[in-house]
């Protein structure tokens, strides 16, 4: 049976906590589907007319918000992120102080995962898929599941790259040490506490006086451990 035609009349409509597309069939037949549902791949691939296949490297704060935007403005598109690690719409922010017991619970820091992601705006996500090739003639991007070595090619109309930054790794001797940590991640945060609960941690060298620097240091201090802060520029939170 073919797909009954269909216009969009009503576009995100709240009924208390819960989010409606009202859609009308061609015969003036109306009908509410939740959010959801309305977004979810079956009910997109089936009425799809000329959307763009968009693919996004990264998948934290800028892909999760643009991946979400496309699909807004054009739910015909298909959006697919390819994010590196385990978690995606992470709170950054608030990484030290999971490390220093404010935040308990790993869970408090994950705004969205893929799966309730995936629901709430119709875009694809694939967590662990690093993108290691982009042929742009091609409009095709090579990726690696970190978890079985296994590549894939990724074909594109538009292609969006949101990678971040990543922490900076000075050139010198002993980056590869067991006590020594980068910031940047929930699994970053992660193995830093599981260090620190052992209370073999009695001193500790920061390399960076922004934000993350000065809470890590402010967390530590407040669980026994001497922190100092180095820092290349004269003063801390040297971007302000």
């Amino acid at each position: 049976m073919d797909p009954v035609p269909f216009q969009l009349l009503l576009l995100e409509k709240s009924i208390g906590s819960f989010q409606f597309f009202y859609f009308t069939t061609a015969q003036g037949n109306g009908k509410i589907i939740p959010y959801g549902t309305a977004k979810s791949n079956a009910i997109r691939l089936e009425w799809k007319e000329n959307g763009m296949r968009i693919l996004i490297l990264g998948g934290v704060a800028a892909g999760t918000k643009v991946a979400a935007k496309l699909m807004r403005e054009d739910w015909n598109n298909e959006v697919l992120i390819l994010n590196k690690g385990r978690d995606i719409s992470y709170a950054g922010c608030g990484l030290p102080y999971y490390v220093g017991h404010v935040i308990e619970n790993k869970e408090a820091l994950i705004v969205n995962t893929p799966q309730k992601y995936e629901r709430l705006t119709g875009a694809k996500v694939l967590t662990r898929t690093e993108a290691v090739h982009v042929d742009r003639a091609a409009k095709q991007v090579t990726a690696v599941n970190l978890d079985t070595r296994e590549e894939t090619v990724y074909p594109y109309d538009k292609l969006v790259i949101a990678t971040g930054a990543s922490p900076v790794r000075p050139p010198i001797d002993g980056m590869d040490l067991k006590n020594v940590f980068f910031m940047r991640t929930p699994e970053d945060a992660i193995a830093l506490r599981e260090q620190l609960s052992a209370g073999q941690v009695k001193r500790a060298v920061i390399v960076g006086a922004g934000y993350i620097g000065l809470e890590i240091a402010e967390n530590l201090a407040k669980d026994g451990v001497k922190p100092i802060v180095l820092d290349m520029a004269p003063h801390v939170l040297p971007g302000f």
